[in-house]
């Protein structure tokens, strides 16, 4: 899937998913250490900014949800690929306390800006803290 990006275009995205990039684009790293993102076990931010284009590796049918949505949308972390800088997320979940144990928190959209999300199905992480802590603590790296 490729983006274009403007001159003055922001995007971040999971580095993971990048292929290629076309002459123009220059690269940032951030360290977030916002509660939020350590509570999604993601504090290493990549950005691009234009112009240019990148491309990412899709697993699935790409999504993509644009500036003029009508309703938030609410996404598994594994399966957002990219997204504009204007865009803000919150995080979504159940509040009882089995489920945050045991299930995926998710970021809702509550800014409209572009996302790219993969939709495929053997890209999510699921498994929610007891995974990640476990993955941490026991998983080599």
């Amino acid at each position: 899937m490729q983006w274009d990006l403007g001159a003055e275009d922001v995007v971040y995205f999971s580095l993971r998913k990048l292929v290629a990039w076309g002459p123009g684009i220059g690269f940032r790293t951030r360290l977030r250490f916002q509660l939020a993102n350590m509570a999604l076990g993601r504090i290493i931010f990549v950005s691009a900014k234009g112009p240019g284009f990148l491309l990412f590796e899709m697993g699935g049918e790409p999504k993509v949800y644009g500036p003029d949505i009508e309703e938030n949308h609410s996404f598994d972390l594994s399966r957002i690929v990219a997204w504009a800088s204007d865009v803000q997320f919150e995080l979504t979940g159940s509040s009882r306390l089995v489920d945050i144990y045991m299930t995926q928190m998710h970021l809702q959209q509550n800014h409209p800006g572009v996302v790219l999300v993969d939709a495929d199905d053997s890209s999510v992480g699921g498994g929610g803290l007891i995974k990640q802590l476990f993955a941490k603590v026991y998983l080599p790296h």
